[in-house]
């Protein structure tokens, strides 16, 4: 409840620093393209997986007309089946390397920026990210896991940077008004340069974090595409070399 009060209490405030503006900019961009370039990748993984299920279905049912008698038509059936089978494998591991490669990868991003958004936004608090990459070997999910607990400590630190911007104006408020009355001056200068100093220190450090995401983001995803890219060249050629001669054959 308290959190969710200052959520409230630092929404109305503009940022000061340049930098932070220009990040918030960014990252509302930055959050819509993710958020629709993952939605193209799921439909794209969904084609590919649909056309696997196809393949499966048709060399089925070839394969249960080729087994009805020995003649050859029903020769011809059992190895266009065979050959649909080929291809519905590879059509399946090409849906797989999309899913994990890039839909995940766009997915975890997503909230990554979701959450960095509304932090540099103050819109509205959030408790965690949680990662559902189901499909990775244990070494990329804590790769995965280690980017998650970043993320968390990044929400808490940029919230803190807020919540520490509120403070250090109530506090230049308050001098105002010491001086003012001419009272309490020194107290109100005190705790001013405190808040200036945390707000400074902490600026310092969220902005750090921010650079230092940005670069991890980057190296993921030109990790993650340079090895999607690779798996599709393995695969068109997998596909080619199963698909041609299997062709060659039928046409003798």
């Amino acid at each position: 409840m308290v959190k969710s009060a200052d959520g409230v209490i630092v929404s109305g405030v503009k940022d000061v620093d340049d930098f932070f503006e220009h990040e918030r900019t960014f990252l509302l961009e930055y959050h819509n393209r993710v958020k629709d370039a993952s939605a193209k990748s799921d439909r794209m993984t969904r084609s590919h997986k649909s056309a696997a299920d196809d393949y499966n279905r048709i060399g089925s049912s070839l394969y249960a007309l080729g087994t009805q008698d020995s003649t050859d038509i029903c020769k011809f059936f059992l190895k266009v089946s065979e050959l649909f089978d080929k291809t519905r494998k590879i059509e399946a591991r090409v849906s797989a390397d999309e899913d994990l490669k890039l839909s995940d990868l766009l997915k975890y991003y997503l909230r990554e920026s979701q959450a960095a958004k509304v932090r540099l936004g103050c819109e509205e608090l959030m408790m965690g990210i949680l990662v559902c990459i189901l499909k990775q070997c244990r070494a990329v999910w804590l790769g995965s896991q280690r980017l998650v607990d970043w993320g968390r400590r990044n929400e808490d630190l940029l919230y803190r940077r807020s919540r520490s911007l509120v403070d250090y104006e109530n506090a230049n408020k308050a001098l105002d008004k010491a001086r003012a009355k001419n009272k309490d001056v020194l107290q109100a200068e005190t705790s001013q340069q405190l808040c200036c100093q945390k707000f400074e220190k902490i600026s310092e450090s969220a902005k750090q974090e921010l650079i230092d995401f940005k670069t991890r983001r980057v190296a993921a995803f030109r990790k993650n595409l340079v090895e999607l890219a690779e798996l599709e060249l393995k695969h068109a050629k997998t596909g080619f070399l199963c698909v041609a001669p299997a062709i060659l054959e039928l046409t003798q």
